[in-house]
C-alpha cells in the first residue's frame, strides 16, 4: 500500500519550479531527511501551497530512493531530492482549498470561531497522511485537474466566426374570425421582428440566469439589474429571486456611478468587494451594454472589478466591431477591448459541467479560461 506524504511549496518556490520547466524531481531540506528517507517508490506526495493559499495543488509519484547531491533548480538550498512523475498539478488560484475538504482535520485559528488547516497534516514537507485521507486528496486533484484540462481546452476552442443567421419564423396563422369581420392581416416583416425580439429575450434572461447559477456556486454574492429581476423570476420561479441582493454595497459617491452599477445585467461580489460585471448582449445591435461599461470606466477610471460582455458565438464579429468604434477605442484612457473581455454563452455552458463538490475552489480567473480580448482588424500596410 503506497503511502502519501507533504511536499510543501510558497507561490514563490512553486513558480521558481514551473519556470524551471517542472523538472521530475521532489526537492525537501536537510532538516527532513529521515522522513524523505522513508519515502519509496510508487508513493505519492502531496503539493500543497503554504498559507495564505492552505491549497492542495498537485501530487506525484515517487520513482526511486532519495538522492543527496542538490537539486536542479535550488542547489544546496534544497540538498535531498526524489525522482518523481508529475501526474497533475493546478493553477494556483484554482487549487483545493484544505479547508474545503470536510475529510480533513482542522484546528483552532486565532480568531475566535475560525478553523485552520491542521499543522500535523501539513506543517512541515514530508508529514504523512493517513492512506484513506491521502488517497481522497490524490482523487480530488485527479478529478478537478481532468475537469480544468477540459476548461482549458473550451477555452482554447476558436468560437464559430459565423454571421448572425437570418431568422425565418413564419407569421403565425391568423384566428378564424366571423365572416362579418374584416381579417387582420399582420404583416410578415412585422411577425418576424417580434419573433426575434421574443427569442433574444429568452436568450438573455437564460444567460443571466446561469449566471447567477455559476456566481452562487462560486460562492460569490449576486445581483442582477432590477429592471430583470421579475422577469428572471417570471421564467425561473422565486428561487431565482431569493439568490440574488436586495441591496447593492455602495462603491461610489457620485450617484451617477452608483445608478449605473445598479443598471449592470449581473454582478458578482466577493465580501462585499465588486468582483465580476457581465453584460448581456444578444440583441442584434449588441451596443447598450458597451456602453454602459464604456460609461462606467469613463466615471470611475480606476475601478477594479473585471468586466465581460456576454454573447453568443455568432455575435462575436459584431462585438468586436463595436468594441472598436472611436467611441469605445480612441476616446477612453485605456481601450475598452482591453478592459472587457468576451465570454460566449456556449463557452459558459460548458462550466455547468464541473462537478458540484469542485466549486469552492475555482476562483473567477477560471471565467479569463473561457473568455477572450479581442484584438481589432489588421491595419493595412502603409504603401
Amino acid at each position: 500500500m503506497p503511502n502519501y506524504w507533504i511536499s510543501l511549496f510558497s507561490r514563490k518556490t512553486y513558480k521558481e519550479w514551473r519556470d524551471a520547466g517542472s523538472p521530475s524531481e521532489a526537492c525537501f531540506p536537510d532538516g527532513a531527511r529521515g522522513r524523505v528517507a522513508r519515502m519509496s517508490k510508487g508513493d505519492f506526495l502531496l503539493c500543497y501551497l503554504s498559507s495564505p493559499d492552505s491549497a492542495f495543488i498537485g501530487v506525484q509519484e515517487v520513482t526511486d530512493a532519495m538522492r543527496d547531491g542538490g537539486s536542479v533548480v535550488w542547489g544546496n538550498q534544497f540538498p535531498l531530492t526524489l525522482p518523481i512523475k508529475n501526474l497533475a498539478f493546478l493553477e494556483p488560484d484554482e487549487a483545493i482549498r484544505y479547508l474545503s475538504l470536510e475529510f480533513l482535520p482542522t484546528m483552532a485559528g486565532r480568531d475566535e470561531g475560525r478553523r485552520v488547516p491542521s499543522r500535523g497534516r501539513v506543517g512541515s514537507s514530508g508529514n504523512v497522511f493517513p492512506p484513506d485521507d491521502g488517497k481522497q486528496v490524490v482523487d480530488a486533484i485527479l478529478k478537478l485537474a481532468k475537469v480544468a484540462k477540459q476548461i482549458d481546452a473550451a477555452g482554447l476552442e476558436p468560437v464559430a466566426r459565423l454571421p448572425s443567421p437570418l431568422i425565418t419564423v413564419a407569421a403565425p396563422a391568423p384566428p378564424a374570425l366571423p365572416i362579418t369581420t374584416a381579417p387582420v392581416v399582420v404583416p410578415p416583416a412585422v411577425a418576424v421582428a417580434v419573433a426575434q425580439d421574443q427569442a433574444e429575450t429568452t436568450e438573455h434572461h437564460a444567460a443571466q440566469a446561469l449566471l447567477v447559477k455559476l456566481g452562487r456556486k462560486l460562492g460569490r454574492d449576486v445581483w442582477v439589474a432590477k429592471n430583470d429581476r421579475a422577469k428572471l423570476a417570471a421564467l425561473n420561479g422565486s428561487a431565482a429571486s431569493d439568490v440574488m441582493l436586495d441591496m447593492l454595497p455602495k462603491l461610489s459617491n457620485n450617484p451617477r456611478v452608483q445608478n449605473l452599477i445598479e443598471l449592470i445585467d449581473v454582478l458578482w461580489l466577493r465580501n462585499g468587494d465588486f468582483e465580476a460585471a457581465f453584460e448581456v448582449e444578444c440583441t442584434t445591435s449588441v451596443y447598450s451594454g458597451l456602453l454602459r461599461m464604456s460609461d462606467l470606466v469613463t466615471l470611475q477610471p480606476n475601478i477594479a472589478m473585471k468586466m465581460y460582455i456576454v454573447a453568443p458565438g455568432v455575435r462575436r464579429e459584431k462585438v468586436r466591431s463595436e468594441l472598436h468604434r472611436p467611441t469605445f477605442a480612441e476616446a477612453l484612457s485605456t481601450p475598452l477591448h482591453m478592459r472587457c473581455r468576451y465570454l460566449s454563452i456556449e463557452n459558459l455552458k460548458t462550466l455547468e459541467g464541473v462537478p458540484e463538490a469542485f466549486w469552492e475552489s475555482f476562483m473567477v480567473s477560471v471565467i479569463d479560461k473561457m473568455s477572450e480580448t479581442i484584438d481589432g482588424p489588421a491595419k493595412a500596410a502603409a504603401g
